[in-house]
């Protein structure tokens, strides 16, 4: 991927003017109806920050992953929703920007790049796990390939216009070799979408279950070589970790902000330093990808962990301390409460699994 990097302080005060003032003026609103951030959509598309990652070729800003990560924060400083429409966007690229020929990254980069269209991912399962994948691709006489299967939850499902999608190609290969990525469009037959899932957090971003009822797909559908997959998939991981990373150090920024002066000074300063430790090591996990540093995978998983865990004491500690004032100022620490949780859920399963205390 590209690595352009803007001046953080600039690019921060850019999107921060323009968060505050296009944005969270309608975050309440798009939290309670569960109303995809229109408004949002298109104060990002007008400002070429919706998919800033994108190469220039395609129409992009060509950002590297430490600017996207700054724009991601302050973005979840006032929408949690709002700020996953870079960030998804960036998961579902990551495949073709990592593997995708020329022709597949024009024809399915330069809309997304233009705000033409959205792009997003169903490449993990269940358990998050790019080695646990059931849905299964045939590949057919005349080349192509006939996808089965389904995927339980797909975040933008059902506004996103192109999907990558992890599935088996060769099931006696085993993961190592026996997954491939393919890119699907809304509207492929046999391409199916359910009901939206229940979501208590980041409320208008769509989550759906998809399902693959014998989709037949091109040739040209495959990103990269047949067998790549769980490499690509890994590397698309580790872009999604450190982006949500910076997501959940935003969530936590916004509910620090909200909190005013109901915190004492000894506490604040404790938050204070525990976010801004979060934000470094997104930053480096961030800065890790950009020099393709070996030790890339075990930072971003870190940096996820690492942020979650924050927003997590964060956003109870604000909520614990606006509890006796007035509605708006408790129902905006609730939502910031909600989005941190929500968007940290795999993260969190990961450190109770490990009995690691979110509190501490």
């Amino acid at each position: 991927m590209q690595h352009a990097a803007p001046h953080d302080a600039a690019l921060r005060a850019r999107v921060r003017s323009l968060a505050a003032a296009e944005i969270a003026p309608f975050a309440a609103i798009v939290d309670a109806t569960r109303y995809f951030p229109l408004e949002g959509y298109d104060a990002l598309r007008a400002a070429g920050l919706h998919a800033p990652y994108l190469p220039a070729g395609y129409g992009g800003a060509g950002f590297g992953e430490s600017a996207v990560c700054a724009v991601v924060e302050e973005l979840a400083r006032v929408c949690g929703s709002s700020a996953l429409i870079p960030a998804v966007n960036l998961l579902g690229a990551a495949p073709l920007l990592l593997a995708g020929d020329v022709r597949l990254k024009h024809r399915y980069l330069t809309p997304v790049a233009a705000g033409e269209a959205l792009i997003t991912t169903a490449m993990f399962e269940d358990a998050g796990d790019a080695e646990e994948v059931a849905c299964r691709a045939v590949r057919r006489a005349d080349g192509g390939w006939t996808l089965f299967g389904a995927k339980p939850r797909a975040v933008n499902a059902g506004v996103a216009h192109f999907y990558t999608v992890l599935a088996v190609t060769d099931p006696q290969a085993g993961p190592e070799h026996g997954l491939s990525v393919f890119v699907l469009e809304d509207g492929d037959r046999g391409f199916g979408q359910g009901d939206r899932l229940p979501q208590h957090g980041v409320t208008g971003i769509p989550t759906r279950r998809l399902s693959f009822n014998g989709v037949e797909l091109g040739e040209d559908r495959l990103v990269g070589a047949v067998g790549d997959g769980l490499r690509i998939a890994r590397r698309t991981r580790e872009y999604g970790q450190v982006a949500l990373g910076a997501h959940a150090v935003g969530v936590a920024q916004g509910a620090l902000d909200c909190a005013a002066g109901q915190l004492g000074s000894a506490e604040r300063c404790e938050i204070e330093e525990l976010l801004a430790q979060a934000r470094r090591t997104v930053a480096e996990a961030a800065a890790a990808l950009e020099t393709a540093d070996p030790a890339s995978a075990a930072m971003a998983a870190r940096a996820r962990l690492r942020a979650c865990a924050a927003a997590a004491r964060v956003t109870r500690e604000v909520l614990a301390a606006v509890a006796d004032h007035a509605a708006p100022a408790r129902a905006l620490a609730d939502r910031f409460q909600r989005d941190a949780r929500a968007v940290a859920w795999p993260a969190v399963a990961e450190l109770e699994r490990q009995g690691t205390d979110l509190a501490a």
